[in-house]
Formats: C-alpha cells, sequence, structure tokens
C-alpha cells in the first residue's frame, strides 16, 4: 500500500468516527426530547384527570342539596350528607373506585372557620418498587372549588350556609 491510500483510508476512518459520533448525539437529544415530551403529556393527562374528578363530584347526588326534595342547587353539598357519604363510599368501594379512581376528596369549611373537615373519598395510589416494598405515589394533581355547605339541621329548622373548598387530588 502506498502512502497516499493510507492517509486515504485514515480519512475515511475519521470521517466515519464524526459521522459516528454526530449520530450518537442526534440519538441522545432524540431521547431526551421525547421523554420531556412524554412527561409533558403525563402531567397534562393528570390536569384533565382531575378537572373530569372534580366535576363528578360536583355533581353527585350523594353529596348535593336539594330544594324541595327534587331540583338540586348548583355548587351546594349538604352537611348532613357529608357526615355520612364515607359510610356509603366504604360499602359500594368498587362502583365509587370505578367513577373516582385514585383520589383524595376532602371538603373543608372555611367561613365562618371552624368545621371540621370531611375526607369524603380516599384511595391513594401506592407504588411498589422492584424490592416490594409500598412507597407513596409523588405524581398527584390537587384542584380546589368552593363550594356552598348547607345545614338542614340547625334548631329552628332555618338551613344554615356556609362556604367550603372542595379539595380533589388525583393520584397518577
Amino acid at each position: 500500500m502506498t502512502k497516499r491510500g493510507q492517509i486515504h483510508i485514515s480519512e475515511t476512518v475519521a470521517v466515519l468516527f464524526i459521522f459516528f459520533i454526530l449520530v450518537v448525539f442526534g440519538i441522545v437529544f432524540y431521547a431526551r426530547f421525547q421523554q420531556t415530551s412524554l412527561q409533558h403529556k403525563e402531567n397534562e393527562f393528570l390536569a384533565t384527570k382531575a378537572i373530569e374528578t372534580t366535576t363528578k363530584v360536583l355533581f353527585l347526588p350523594e353529596l348535593a342539596c336539594t330544594k324541595s326534595g327534587a331540583e338540586t342547587e348548583d355548587n351546594c353539598f349538604d352537611l348532613a350528607k357529608l357526615r355520612h357519604v364515607n359510610n356509603l363510599f366504604t360499602q359500594e368501594r368498587l362502583y365509587y373506585f370505578s367513577l373516582l379512581s385514585y383520589a383524595t376528596i376532602t371538603v373543608q369549611q372555611v367561613y365562618p372557620p371552624g368545621g371540621e373537615p370531611f375526607v369524603i373519598y380516599n384511595e391513594k395510589k401506592i407504588a411498589v418498587p422492584g424490592d416490594g416494598t409500598p412507597s407513596p405515589t409523588v405524581n398527584k394533581e390537587p384542584t380546589y372549588f368552593v363550594v356552598v355547605l348547607r345545614d338542614d339541621l340547625t334548631e329552628n329548622s332555618v338551613p344554615r350556609y356556609y362556604f367550603g373548598i372542595l379539595t380533589v387530588e388525583v393520584y397518577s
């Protein structure tokens, strides 16, 4: 082989080496971009799921205030129903799990202050890594909604109204 042929082969090997280095950088960049895009889509899906779950809870007849026994009041929860709905959710666990999935739903009276918080649904998702020990899920999306709380069980039979916050935390 001539010296000129050796130089030509060396140049070809160097160009191929640089080409493959650039291809590897391109693949790494693309993989990171896809990973970021996938994480963004997952967060978007979780936010949509949280809004859907909040909407379902707002319109549950098991919680809603009723006018004259039939028509429901918008964004109003009956305190008598709130006090006992946890028992119903426990008895019919599979039905409500299919409706609400993994979530924690609480209602807190904020005005006038001093009302006790109601945890009306609590199904936390537990992640089990490879070693088999459960660990809490880190991905959760809380949503908050202002609701009216009506108490019909007053001394003079006149309903009292309070303001409350509905908190729905959805887990992925």
